[in-house]
């Protein structure tokens, strides 16, 4: 990829009591060795440190950085969250990452070229392996796991395959932290559902009018990782951290 021609990469966080890993967050994006990004931080009303830990970073890199918040700091979910995120994008490419996530440091390199190699797709996903061990408690790593994907690897699925599967379970449902898809198909799709208003409210909350039930995928290797905490809606398990692998391209049709 030119050095001259590379896409801006709009990276959306939604903040939600998240101060004892949202500098890990922050940091892994600081990291990417894709530079052509800005940060989007969106204070989800959680009232604890995160908005100030989130101003620091904010304060030092107001050209590339922006804090976002709810009219009258009102706590109104993941989806509502992004959506206000997205409205203020200026990237070619909006990246979802959770504010307990980290990224491997070529997660946006390696997805933006795939994108820009396939530049009719609208989204890319990936896997996770579930990695129980970051706390490294010896019970926690013996039940670190990596569930099957469900498609083969550089294969294109065409629609509505995804969405019939996920729903189905026979595939993996991506981790935000995996995703990034463009701008467009975003708005096109008329964004996340706002229903859904958990802190890791799946990328299928995408309105499936435009969005997740229009989609082809394929898939590549690993890129960052999510952590699942005590009392999400997508876990009631012990703390939970997973690591995004095998990408998926996903296209939304028009």
């Amino acid at each position: 990829m030119s050095a001259t021609a590379r896409p801006l990469v709009s990276v959306i966080v939604p903040v939600y009591r998240a101060e004892r890993f949202l500098r890990e967050t922050i940091e892994s994006v600081r990291a990417q060795t894709y530079d052509a990004w800005e940060l989007l931080l969106v204070d989800d009303g959680g009232g604890d440190g995160s908005a100030a830990i989130a101003s620091e970073y904010v304060a030092r890199e107001r050209h590339r950085m922006m804090l976002l918040s709810h009219p009258g700091g009102e706590n109104r979910g993941a989806s509502a969250s992004r959506n206000l995120a997205i409205r203020h994008a200026r990237g070619a490419y909006i990246a979802l990452l959770d504010a307990d996530d980290v990224w491997l440091p070529t997660k946006l390199h390696e997805q933006v070229a795939l994108l820009e190699e396939h530049p009719h797709v609208g989204m890319l996903y990936g896997n996770s392996l579930y990695w129980y061990g970051w706390s490294n408690a010896p019970a926690d790593r013996a039940r670190d796991r990596v569930p099957d994907l469900g498609f083969a690897h550089d294969t294109v699925i065409g629609p509505p395959r995804l969405l019939e599967r996920c729903l189905r379970g026979t595939v993996a449902v991506p981790c935000p932290c995996s995703v990034i898809l463009r701008r467009e198909a975003a708005e096109r799709s008329g964004g996340f559902n706002e229903g859904f208003i958990g802190a890791n409210a799946s990328p299928n909350s995408l309105r499936h009018d435009a969005g997740v039930n229009r989609q082809k995928s394929l898939s590549s290797p690993y890129l960052g990782t999510t952590r699942l905490m005590h009392g999400t809606v997508t876990s009631s398990v012990p703390p939970l951290r997973s690591t995004v692998c095998a990408p998926c391209i996903a296209e939304c049709t028009s």
